[in-house]
């Protein structure tokens, strides 16, 4: 019994110190080419002072596996938003429209100024 007792020491240790290394890899690893140009592209925004997006969002809504669900199919639902962001005046304007672009009134359209939605 004690024969096995410095083995299982020594793969604890042995383990323990693959995970550490692991660690310490996936930490001092350069980031890959996506995440510099994400990283890039931010700094040229704060930068400028303020940016401007696009965006096309498809949400899906899936129903939880229930008896109250049997039935019950998933639904898609399409947004795109648009709006830009002024740094410097910690300002957002956002526009949201459904359905891959018409604009639907019952939607949000705000713009957001020193922490203040104004509903538009």
């Amino acid at each position: 019994m004690q024969k096995r007792t410095p083995g299982l020491r020594l793969m604890s240790i042995l383990a323990s110190v693959l995970i550490l290394a692991a660690t310490l890899f996936t930490l001092f690893w350069p980031p890959s080419n996506a995440r510099a140009a994400v990283q890039a592209t931010w700094r040229s925004a704060c930068g400028a002072g303020g940016y401007t997006f696009r965006a096309d969002v498809v949400q899906q809504v899936i129903p939880v596996a229930t008896i109250a669900n049997v039935g019950r199919t998933s639904r898609e639902y399409r947004y795109h938003l648009e709006g830009k962001r002024d740094l410097v005046a910690h300002s957002l304007e956002l526009t949201l429209w459904d359905q891959g672009g018409f604009r639907n009134p019952a939607l949000i359209d705000r713009a957001i100024a020193h922490d203040a939605a104004l509903v538009g």
